[in-house]
């Protein structure tokens, strides 16, 4: 978690009251240097675990058409169908060189030397364009749906709340009294342009303003380098 005016992080503090040990997470340490005008400074882990609940996990819902949206839309992204023209001819010179060497017009060194270097542009070409692989959405799907039922859990500890936040979220943001934004890992963007889309939900991208997406390809794009806001 960081300020979101400052963008300085988040520490733990345990503060001792009467009876209790309160946690906190708290802006930055006091001194003259704070230089942040964010206020309060801290807030209780308690309270922020409740609004977190309530702010974001109630939203991750994905609808029963998000895994052909996302396909779809990181399909379009991908590298188009190449022309295949090239890929043959390289073929049909390693089939020629091939004959030459079993004729004896070429040298082994020579035909294994050729040989190599045409293979080496087969394997650069076919690279160039093979679709990127796709993540694995399922296990990602699976994981936002349980996340909520997980987070409220009286089992879980502080502890593993923090993992489980680690494992979806690259960077959360507060402005002393309220989440203002929050920003996926990028194996779960795709997941969360959906459930934007769905729900219009808050969504802000800070550098530079896009304009506003039409699909899913488009929020997707634009989320790899803006935030969610929390509405």
């Amino acid at each position: 978690m960081a300020c979101h005016q400052c963008g300085q992080h988040y520490h733990g503090e345990a503060v001792k009251r009467s009876n209790r040990v309160d946690l906190r997470l708290t802006h930055e340490r006091r001194g003259p240097d704070r230089g942040c005008d964010a206020w309060p400074r801290s807030r209780s882990v308690e309270s922020l675990n409740s609004r977190f609940g309530d702010r974001v996990l109630r939203h991750l819902h994905l609808d029963e058409s998000w895994k052909r949206r996302v396909l779809a839309a990181l399909q379009e992204e991908g590298p188009k169908p190449a022309d295949q023209s090239r890929d043959v001819g390289l073929r049909h010179a390693i089939e020629n060189l091939r004959k030459q060497h079993i004729w004896g017009d070429i040298a082994d060194d020579d035909y294994r030397r050729e040989r190599t270097a045409l293979e080496r542009q087969i394997k650069l070409f076919t690279s160039s364009v093979n679709p990127a692989n796709l993540p694995n959405l399922e296990k990602a799907a699976g994981y936002l749906k349980d996340l909520p039922r997980l987070w409220s859990h009286p089992g879980v500890t502080h502890e593993q709340r923090e993992s489980l936040v680690k494992g979806v979220f690259s960077s959360i943001t507060i402005d002393g009294e309220s989440l203002i934004s929050i920003e996926p890992m990028p194996a779960y963007v795709p997941l969360f342009a959906t459930i934007v889309i769905d729900k219009g939900v808050g969504y802000r991208a800070f550098k530079p303003p896009p304009s506003p997406p039409q699909s899913i390809v488009g929020l997707n794009r634009s989320m790899q380098h803006g935030k969610s806001t929390v509405n």
